[in-house]
Formats: structure tokens, sequence, C-alpha cells
């Protein structure tokens, strides 16, 4: 279960980690995201930008401890209970994209069809795609913490958790180019419009 847990951190440190930079590389790029978080309607003006500063810290951060756990648990000796710090950046983690996932599901109640620039690139306009991504997201996240709880009859092998995070920095780029792939392969309906919005 060990390899389970390291792997889920390697995924999901790739994906906080580009959604965080995608924020954070330029003031014009934080700017964007906090136009489309005003655009779901949820939130004051006064509280879009600070709102919009705390969703990328968080997402650095949580990306950084998943980093050190994982580096910690192939033998990195950085003088951290590394498994305690890869369950509580797991759970951080998951708590984020529970509350992200039911924004977007009241988004899609309310009718709001604003722009997810959550990756910086590009937006797509809020869909079904993006509550079946984030679900994704929360079963990896979950995966990780029970697979820190199962405490291992034996130390697994270095060998088999490199092989786990190479797995794991593999599968998060699907997740992170989830909107190109789905416009490549699914036909695009007027319920779940896909047409791209350049920042």
């Amino acid at each position: 279960m060990e390899g389970l847990a390291v792997g889920a951190e390697a995924l999901l440190c790739v994906v906080f980690g580009v959604a965080a930079s995608a924020k954070l590389h330029s003031r014009d790029a934080l700017d964007t995201f906090a136009r489309g978080l005003f655009d779901l309607r949820m939130l004051a003006r006064w509280a879009v930008q600070p709102v919009a500063v705390l969703v990328a810290i968080i997402e650095a951060a949580v990306s950084v401890a998943l980093l050190v756990a994982c580096l910690g648990q192939l033998g990195l000796p950085l003088g951290a209970d590394v498994a305690v710090l890869g369950t509580a950046a797991l759970t951080v983690g998951l708590g984020f994209l529970c509350c992200l996932t039911a924004t977007i599901m009241l988004a899609l109640r309310r009718g709001v069809r604003a722009a997810c620039p959550c990756f910086g690139r590009s937006a797509v306009p809020l869909g079904r795609r993006h509550v079946i991504r984030n679900s994704g997201l929360v079963s990896v996240a979950v995966i990780g913490i029970v697979g820190h709880l199962v405490v291992p009859s034996s130390t697994p092998p270095v060998g088999g958790l490199l092989v786990a995070v190479l797995a794991g920095l593999v599968l998060a780029w699907p997740f992170v180019f989830f909107d190109e792939m789905v416009g490549l392969f699914a036909p695009v309906d007027a319920a779940d419009d896909t047409t791209r919005i350049r920042n």
C-alpha cells in the first residue's frame, strides 16, 4: 500500500504544482484566475483577489509538501516524518478538491457557464467534465491516504517506490491536459461547450 501512497503523492504533486505555477508565474495570470472566480458569481468583488491568492498558496504548499514526502520515502534524509507529512498534505489536498468540486457543481446547478482557467494556458466553460476530472483526483487522494494508514508488513523496496513515483508523474498529465484530451476525443455539444478562450 505504501507504493500506492507514494504514487498518489507524486501525481497530486504535479497537478497542484502546475495549477499553482499557472496562477503565480505572473500578475496577469493571477488576475485572469481572479476574473474566473468572479465570473462564478459566488464571491463579492472585494473577496475575489484574496481568495485567488489563497487558492494559489494552498496549491503551492500542498505540492511542496507532497514533493518532500515523496523524496523522503525514496530515502533522502530530509529530517521529517515523511509518512505523516504525506498524509497531512493528501488530507489538505482532499479537502481542497472536495471544496472545488462542490463549487463547480453549484455553479453548474445555477446555470453558470464561466470559464475555468485553473491551469492557466487556456480556459473552457465549466462543465460535467470538470466534475469528472476532480472526482478522479479526489479518488487519488483517498487512495493515497488509505495507503499511508495501512501499516506495511515490511519496508517496501526503493525500486518499487521509484516505479510508483514514475507512474504517478506520468498519470498526472492526463489530468492537467484533461480539457484538451476531451476536446480531441469527445463531440462538442451545447450541454458541455468546449470552446477555448485564450488568455
